[in-house]
């Protein structure tokens, strides 16, 4: 029986493409790195559903993707407002720096 070279070829892409996105994986070390975080706190956000992980066994080794870490960036992300300033009136103004 003679095999298909173009089923083999697409057996071959779809096993580099799973190698490649292995190699996207983070260990907790690097993605807390990448985020300036703790490993502590990383945990945290993990713990609390904030960051989307990777873990193939239960109880075992914690990966993080980068795109996992770009959402919790985007959700941990606040827009600056404006500063207030008190000026003893009822109506507050806004300060604005030139």
């Amino acid at each position: 029986m003679k095999k298909d070279p173009v089923s083999d070829d697409r057996i071959v892409h779809k096993s580099l493409e799973v190698i490649n996105e292995m190699e996207k994986l983070l260990t907790r070390k690097e993605a807390a790195g990448l985020l300036g975080i703790s490993i502590a706190t990383l945990d945290a956000a993990r713990t609390n559903g904030q960051i989307a992980f990777v873990q193939y066994v239960e109880n075992g080794c914690v990966y993080f993707t980068e795109e996992s870490l770009q959402e919790y960036i985007a959700r941990a992300t606040h827009r600056a407002k404006p500063r207030e300033i008190n000026t003893g009136n009822r109506y507050s103004r806004i300060q604005v720096r030139r």
